[in-house]
């Protein structure tokens, strides 16, 4: 069908007014019916800001949309926005946010550390190369296979390689260190929320420790 020129495209909406799929040719109502599905038809100039309405959590209601969805949490009641059951998207807000958090940790210390730049099997090794390092401080008789065979395979002076990773491993748990507290600090704000409100208004965000 074309309008004006322009082609028409149907949009189609289930029985909860969520989109379900689109065509440019007419689908059968009849069958659709059955279904308690809708349809709504667009041109191609009004379906691209039609899409993007429907992306901001608007939905098919009688003819015309809604306002966007203000979250995932809230249900369409046929008048408004609401949240019916409360404790349930408190707690699922609560998850999302902790998900959110502890991916956000984990991304910052890949980053400052330099993890995100080192292969899996070397990066498998650091827990062995930070312990020989410390034994080494300890003991610079410590038996350390691990950093001796890769001062031998880089061709540089097996102390000064320790020296190095001892100084890395020392960065590393510092840092490890206080973006575990600074999550933790997260995750008590995130548990004790009492609202969706409240889990929305924390702010996720990591620091460098302090230098001594």
């Amino acid at each position: 069908m074309e309008k004006n020129n322009q082609v028409s495209i149907w949009f189609i909406f289930n029985s909860a007014g969520k989109f379900v799929a689109h065509c440019d040719q007419p689908p059968n109502l009849e069958d659709l019916a059955t279904r308690g599905e809708t349809v709504s038809i667009h041109t191609t100039n009004e379906a691209a800001e039609f899409i993007k309405e429907m992306q901001r959590g608007c939905i098919l209601f009688k003819t015309g949309l809604t306002p966007p969805q203000p979250s995932e949490h809230h249900e369409w009641d046929g008048k408004s926005w609401v949240i019916k059951n409360k404790q349930a998207a408190l707690n699922n807000a609560k998850a999302e946010k902790l998900k959110n958090a502890n991916a956000k940790a984990q991304e910052f210390i890949n980053k400052e550390s330099g993890a995100n730049l080192i292969p899996a099997f070397e990066l498998a090794t650091w827990g062995l190369q930070a312990a020989e390092a410390m034994a080494w401080e300890e003991n610079k008789k410590a038996d350390t296979p691990i950093l001796n065979g890769i001062a031998a395979a880089r061709g540089v002076d097996e102390n000064v390689l320790k020296a190095a990773a001892l100084k890395k491993a020392k960065q590393y748990s510092k840092l490890t260190a206080h973006i575990a507290g600074e999550r933790q600090a997260i995750q008590d704000r995130i548990q004790s929320a009492k609202t969706i409100e409240d889990i929305e208004a924390i702010v996720i965000g990591y620091t460098l420790p302090e230098e001594n």
